[in-house]
C-alpha cells in the first residue's frame, strides 16, 4: 500500500543510489528552511482490524500511512540527535525507550532486577 506521497518502500529502495544526491538537496533545503514541505504534513489513515467483531467501528483503530520521504528524513535527524547526545554524554543509561538496543521492556526488566536486589537485601 502506497504511503501519502504514494511512493512504496521498496521501490525507493531499489533506486536508491539514484535518489541519494536529490534527496541530499532536499533533506539540506529543509534543514536550512527550518521547515518540511506540506507534502510531508499529509497522511493516508486506514482502518486495521485490532480484535473482535468486523462489524464494529471499535474494533479497528487509526493507522496513518504518512511520507516515504518524510520518514528518511526523520530517520537520519533521529539518528544525528542521538548520536550527539550519547558522545556528548547528555542521555542517561536510564533513557531506555529510544535508544539502539534498549525499550520499554529492557527499562521494566532493570528495574525488577534492582527491585529484586533490593527485596532481597532487605530480607537479610
Amino acid at each position: 500500500m502506497a504511503c501519502a506521497d504514494e511512493f512504496v518502500p521498496r521501490f525507493l529502495n531499489l533506486i536508491r543510489q539514484e535518489l541519494a544526491c536529490p534527496l541530499t538537496i532536499l533533506f539540506q533545503n529543509t534543514m536550512a528552511c527550518e521547515s518540511v514541505p506540506d507534502d510531508w504534513k499529509e497522511a493516508n489513515v486506514v482502518p486495521v482490524y485490532k480484535g473482535g467483531s468486523r462489524n464494529v467501528a471499535t474494533d479497528y483503530r487509526p493507522f496513518s500511512l504518512t511520507s516515504q520521504l518524510y520518514n528518511v528524513f526523520e530517520t537520519i535527524v533521529r539518528n544525528q540527535v542521538i548520536e550527539f547526545l550519547e558522545i556528548k554524554v547528555l542521555i542517561r543509561n536510564s533513557q531506555h525507550g529510544f535508544r539502539k538496543g534498549s525499550s520499554c521492556l529492557t527499562n521494566l526488566l532493570l528495574f525488577w532486577i534492582r527491585f529484586y536486589i533490593v527485596l532481597m537485601m532487605g530480607f537479610r
